[in-house]
């Protein structure tokens, strides 16, 4: 039976059969729209969900990792460079970037919860009671995360300047700034500048103490040197680096 006599019949039979065809139709019309509806609306979770998606991962990451609490902004730079597919490898990456390697060492944290370290496995004792060493400041900005100076102090003076610097932004070293001239300045009391003389200068004065001080270098006090760049291997600022 072809669809033309299929047709007759329904329109030429009871008005019950012309009122089913009728449904039927609707029905068959109606498919596509619905589909069109739950592929819209399938769509409309899947963008739900990843937009959801970093917040969960923060969320996961920092009740694991109490210690990234305060390096949000380091932890954003790292998901936008890595783009980690769990909260478990964005964590990772954040630990090995956001935070300081083992050997460097904290000396105080400011009102705004931001640290300052030393590396005390690069000492270098000179005469005239003068230490030469790197230091690490938090910075965890819109830019940055570190910054590294090289600084030399003179612990009976209560002097220091400012040897060369360097950001340090998701695991990398910025082009360094070196001083063409060592500009010595008064360390203020009170300041996170003796906070960190004080550390430097009392382990300084600890080893010599106990004679452990090796022949130092010639002082840098006095008539001012051309001033040393960062060396070609700075200290290890990250676990990454």
């Amino acid at each position: 039976m072809g669809v033309a006599t299929v047709l007759t019949h329904l329109l030429l039979g009871s008005p019950g059969r012309f009122a089913l065809f009728l449904t039927l139709l609707a029905a068959v019309a109606a498919v596509p729209a619905t589909r069109a509806a739950q592929h819209t609306q399938a769509r409309g979770a899947r963008e739900a969900q990843e937009r959801e998606e970093p917040a969960q991962q923060s969320s996961k990451v920092y009740e694991t990792y109490p210690t990234l609490k305060g390096r949000e902004k380091c932890v954003a730079r790292v998901r936008k460079a890595r783009s980690p597919r769990t909260w478990q490898d964005l964590g990772a990456a954040a630990l090995s970037v956001c935070l300081p390697s083992d050997q460097w060492v904290l000396i105080v944290t400011d009102e705004g919860g931001h640290s300052t370290f030393v590396d005390p496995t690069r000492f270098e004792f000179r005469k005239d009671n003068q230490v030469t060493f790197w230091e690490l400041e938090e910075v965890f900005d819109q830019k940055h995360d570190f910054f590294l100076e090289r600084v030399v102090a003179d612990c009976d003076k209560k002097l220091s300047a400012l040897i060369s610097s360097a950001y340090v932004v998701g695991g990398h070293y910025s082009d360094p700034v070196d001083q063409t001239v060592l500009k010595w300045e008064n360390i203020l009391p009170d300041s996170l500048g003796e906070a960190t003389l004080n550390d430097v200068c009392g382990f300084r004065a600890a080893l010599d103490a106990r004679g452990a001080l090796s022949p130092p270098p010639p002082p840098l006090l006095g008539p001012p040197p051309p001033a040393r760049p960062l060396p070609d291997t700075p200290p290890k600022v990250t676990p990454s680096i």
